[in-house]
Formats: structure tokens, C-alpha cells, sequence
């Protein structure tokens, strides 16, 4: 009698799970679409029309977007956090096998262009906004956020106050609607821990990046034409106050105004490394405000903007800046001349300027290092004829050929086999072994100055960038 008791309850327990499977932990799928009939969204055909209201977005989820122009729609996401658990929007493009096996779907029209949006508002942790690819820098990115009116908002935004962690923005197109900029727009604000900014393409707006907490990774960004106007200030990403551990790397920084095109702020454990820094001969004209009174990084391209304090332990490695000019466009203390960086190092960098890409007539700038607390900060970088520092192990070119495969077309910044950056820099370790395409260091007998390494007679063409990233 007791074990057809035991049986009957275990064929009924049987029965319940097959009915009513335990689902914790896994991840589901819901469909946003303007075509949808904003019932269920569980596929395409029932496609919610529009994105969640702020505080119904659930947890181990994945939202997948298609085409769709969503112009002045703002999207909220207030979720309570719950663990680990995230959520993640996301562009559905081809090669997804989950969203595009949905019912409904139809590549012609549902993947021919971004998600368009305005704002991105969030008030929780573990929020991913995924636009899965990119063609190329500047092009093909799967969500496109276009702030909009002369406001003082932020097209990407947290909570500042007590931070949120884990949040990720990448391969998305971030601008505003002005013409050409936006007053007092930035890009992305994020305070807390442990955010990612990678593979988006940001551009003309006031400010690109405010950033607050620690263990953040920006990389392989491409930033360009903001704009600094009187009354309020501009640059190229801020760091608040006393904050440490980020990972600067892989990005390029185009004509960027106003204060230095990094600013910290009493910081610590800051690595920037890999990225591209450059003033265009002919940049767009900011003929409002201020005008373009303070060019590609105004003072510098790291500044300290702290009042009191220092920061700590920076690391400025293999870079390539190209076309400095006007001012000490190299790592200026602003506020507090006094007080030095400690433990900091500049090394196997490139600081190239062409008088003849230097627009208004102006010239080039020499280097300095009035940040650094002793001269041995810095060494094994590479100069162009007039803007050396004295190192020990310094490399400049005695003419003016450029070391760059194409600087006019201010698109390739790899080395010409005669370049004298080939083979002087100084081996960094593992974490820099790799460079900006992806391509190891060295690929002869010493380390390359600069971002990129030379590959004799190799394919240098970029390697695609990852798709589908998520947080874990």
C-alpha cells in the first residue's frame, strides 16, 4: 500500500514537472516590434510595439529589438535587482539563431538599419544594451541613441547617487539631433562598478564620457566632434573624484575640444593603452559658444583637474598621438601645479605632428610632461623633428616622412616598414602584447612604438569585432 502511495505521488509529481518545468535560472526571450500585435511578446508576431515600462522588464531575460524607428521614445529600466540576474536588450541581426528562427521574423525589413531611440535612463544593476555588430568605426552599429533639444541630459544614464554595477553599452551609435551639437549633452554617464562602454561609435555632442566608481573597461570606442561652448565645460572623458582601476584602451579620439581628452581626478590604477589620439587638418567648426578656442585636448591629453591630491599609479602605454598643437598637449596638472603624479610611466608612445595638417596656420606643440614627478617617468617613446623630450631611450625621425601608412586619409595609423618606431619599444608584459588590431606583440625582435605593431607582408586588415557580449 505504501509504495503505491509513493508511486502514485511520484507519477503525479512526474506529471507536474512535465506540465509546469522548473524554468529558474533560465533565460527568456521576448520580442519588441512597432509591427508586432503587443500581446505576449514571445515572437514576432506577438511582439510587444514598444519598450517596457520602466519597472517591467524581468530578470534573466533577453528583449530582442528590430528595425524600427522609435524617435523621442525614452527607455526606462528600474527592475529591482535580484542577484546576478540580468537583462539585456538587444538588436536582432542575421546570424542569431534564436531570434530569427522566431515566428515572424522577416530579415528585409526587420534588419535593415539600427533601433533608433533617444534616452537610455537606469536606475538598477546587471543591464546589458547590446547592439550586437558593427560594420566598421563609424557604421553599422544596431542601436542608434539620439538625444534631443538643448537640455542638460544625458543620452546614457544612472543613478549617481550609491552607483549601480554591472551595466553595458555596446555597439551603439550615440549622437544628438542638433545641428551639429547639442548643448550640455553627454554621451554617457555611469557611476558605480564594474561598467563596460565598448565598440560604440560617439559623436557630436558636448561631452562623450562622465565616469564615477571603479573597475571600469572602456575600449575599442570611437569618439569624435564634440563641442565646448562658454558657460559649460567639455572634454573628452571625466573621471570623479578619488575613483580608481580603469581600462582605457583600444579607442580613437578625434578632434576632441575643450579640456584634456582624459581628465582624472585624483585617481589611481588608471591604464590607458592602445588608443589613437588625433587633431584632423580640416576639423568641423564649432562656430557657436566658444568657438575653437581649445582644440584636441586643450592642455592635454591626460589632465589633472584635482584641486588638492594626486593621482596615482597612470599608465600611458603605446599610444599614437598625431597632430598636437596649440598648448602643452601632452599630461598637464591644471589646478594644482604643485603636486606631482607618483608612480606614473609614459612609455613606447608615439607624439607626431605634421605643421602641414595643422589648420590656421598654427604649428606644432612640443611635448610636456609637467605631470610627471621626475623626468624617469617617461622613455622609449617616438617624436617628430621638434617636439622631442629628452629620454634615454627616445626615438624621433630626422625628416619629416611620416611614419604612417596613410595619416592624410586620417584613416590608418599602422607603421611604414622604414618607420624608427619599428622595434625600439620596450617589452610591457603580457597585458599589452596585444595591439590595437588584435595583432601580437612583438612581430620581430623587439616591441613596435605606438598602437599598432608592423606585420611584414601580413594580412593587417582589423579582425570583426565580437558580437552577442553579455555580462556574467
Amino acid at each position: 500500500m505504501r509504495c503505491a502511495v509513493s508511486l502514485g505521488i511520484c507519477f503525479i509529481a512526474g506529471l507536474l514537472l512535465l506540465l509546469f518545468p522548473i524554468t529558474s535560472g533560465a533565460t527568456s526571450y521576448r520580442y519588441v516590434w512597432s509591427g508586432g500585435d503587443n500581446s505576449t511578446g514571445v515572437d514576432w508576431t506577438h511582439a510587444y510595439t514598444a519598450p517596457r515600462p520602466a519597472a517591467s522588464w524581468a530578470r534573466d531575460t533577453v528583449y530582442y529589438f528590430a528595425t524600427d524607428d522609435l524617435t523621442g521614445v525614452d527607455i526606462t529600466i528600474s527592475a529591482a535587482a535580484d542577484g546576478t540576474k540580468g537583462i539585456t536588450l538587444k538588436k536582432c541581426k542575421a546570424g542569431d539563431s534564436v531570434c530569427t528562427a522566431a515566428a515572424g521574423w522577416h530579415a528585409s525589413t526587420m534588419d535593415n538599419g539600427p533601433t533608433q531611440f533617444a534616452y537610455l535612463y537606469i536606475t538598477t544593476d546587471y543591464v546589458t544594451l547590446d547592439g550586437t555588430s558593427r560594420t566598421n568605426n563609424k557604421t553599422g552599429h544596431g542601436f542608434k541613441l539620439m538625444g534631443a533639444g538643448n537640455s542638460s541630459y544625458n543620452v546614457v544614464d544612472t543613478d549617481s547617487a550609491g552607483g549601480k554595477t554591472h551595466i553595458t553599452i555596446q555597439f551603439c551609435e550615440i549622437t544628438s539631433t542638433g545641428t551639429p551639437y547639442v548643448e550640455k549633452h553627454t554621451a554617457v554617464y555611469l557611476f558605480g562598478t564594474n561598467h563596460i562602454v565598448a565598440y560604440n561609435y560617439v559623436h557630436h555632442l558636448n561631452g562623450f564620457l562622465v565616469m564615477g566608481g571603479s573597475g571600469h573597461s572602456i575600449h575599442d570606442n570611437y569618439f569624435a566632434y564634440n563641442r565646448s561652448w562658454t558657460g559649460w565645460h567639455s572634454g573628452g572623458m571625466y573621471v570623479q573624484y578619488g575613483d580608481s582601476d580603469y581600462a582605457i584602451y583600444n579607442n580613437v579620439w578625434q578632434d576632441v575640444e575643450g579640456s584634456g581628452i582624459i581628465n582624472l581626478r585624483s585617481n589611481s590604477n588608471v591604464k590607458i593603452y592602445n588608443n589613437v589620439m588625433f587633431q584632423s587638418s580640416n576639423p568641423e567648426p564649432r562656430t557657436d559658444g566658444d568657438g575653437i578656442t581649445h582644440p584636441f585636448g586643450g592642455t592635454g591629453m591626460i589632465q589633472e583637474l584635482a584641486t588638492s591630491g594626486n593621482s596615482d599609479a597612470v599608465l600611458f602605454y603605446g599610444n599614437t598621438i598625431s597632430n598636437i598643437y596649440r598648448g602643452q598637449n601632452g599630461l598637464v596638472n591644471t589646478f594644482n601645479g604643485s603636486t606631482r603624479w607618483t608612480n606614473f610611466s609614459v612609455k613606447n608612445n608615439i607624439w607626431w605632428c605634421d605643421p602641414a595638417q595643422i589648420p590656421n596656420g598654427e604649428s606644432c606643440s612640443a611635448v610636456s610632461y609637467s605631470q610627471c614627478a621626475a623626468d624617469t617617468c617617461h622613455d622609449y617613446n617616438w617624436y617628430s623633428e621638434g617636439i622631442k623630450q629628452a629620454e634615454t631611450h627616445s626615438q624621433s625621425e630626422t625628416s619629416s616622412v611620416c611614419p604612417f601608412v596613410d595619416e592624410n586619409g586620417l584613416s590608418d595609423w599602422r607603421l611604414v616598414s622604414s618607420s624608427l618606431a619599428r622595434g625600439r619599444a620596450v617589452d610591457l608584459g603580457s597585458r599589452y602584447n596585444i595591439d590595437i588590431l588584435g595583432i601580437s606583440r612583438p612581430q620581430g625582435a623587439a616591441w613596435d612604438i605606438g598602437a599598432y605593431e608592423y606585420v611584414q607582408g601580413g594580412d593587417t586588415t582589423p579582425p570583426a569585432a565580437p558580437s552577442g557580449l553579455t555580462v556574467n
